[in-house]
């Protein structure tokens, strides 16, 4: 097997493509996604939110207030085949902001070194896909997992997290697992199915 290589992120304009993989095997794994551009309807409504802010004095234009965390509620993906399942069930590219992989990239393939590795999904200027009610107002990170986390999938949540955090001013409070939502709690979600409280305390920690 060869060795696998990994590239930057590639930019295109202000889209950001997820990371992809070179290794040869096997094929159509590691194919790079298509960066799919928000479509001509949530950019109309970004623009008029942008106006409506800008007029009222408001230049924090769509900030994440709240990270909301999930799991995949599978035991193996990447952003691309997230991205694939949700355009069948029709939104316009995946819902997620980063996806947080535990190495096991299908079926039947599993590179174990892309455990904890985090793929960029959706702009996060764009409303996201991911809760109702924050969808607007967050920024969605999902991990490839079912019941359990990885300690390298933790290790990435929290460092991601605690870079979000500097870079939007979001309150630590702020970080929510899908089942502490409103509407996560309405459907009992248990997703992500990860103990929030102790990440929550851990980032505070190392703030």
């Amino acid at each position: 097997m060869a060795i696998p290589t990994f590239e930057e992120p590639r930019k295109f304009n202000t889209y950001v493509d997820v990371r992809y993989f070179n290794t040869g095997i096997p094929s159509g794994i590691f194919e790079t996604s298509k960066v799919i551009k928000p479509g001509l309807k949530e950019l109309v409504a970004f623009n008029a939110r942008k106006q409506q802010k800008m007029a009222k004095g408001d230049l924090s234009l769509n900030r994440p207030q709240f990270i909301i965390v999930h799991c995949s509620d599978s035991t193996w993906g990447t952003a691309r085949e997230i991205r694939k399942w949700h355009l069948e069930r029709g939104f316009n590219d995946i819902g997620y902001n980063y996806v947080i992989l535990n190495g096991k990239l299908s079926t039947d393939f599993e590179l174990p070194v892309l455990n904890g590795s985090i793929e960029v999904g959706r702009w996060w200027e764009i409303d996201g896909a991911h809760t109702i009610g924050y969808n607007d107002r967050s920024i969605g990170i999902c991990a490839i997992a079912k019941d359990t986390w990885t300690s390298a999938q933790k290790l990435s949540l929290i460092q991601l997290c605690k870079t979000l955090i500097k870079q939007f001013d979001i309150n630590p409070d702020n970080i929510l697992g899908h089942c502490e939502t409103d509407s996560g709690k309405k459907e009992s979600k248990t997703c992500p199915n990860l103990d929030m409280n102790e990440i929550r305390k851990i980032i505070k920690e190392e703030l």
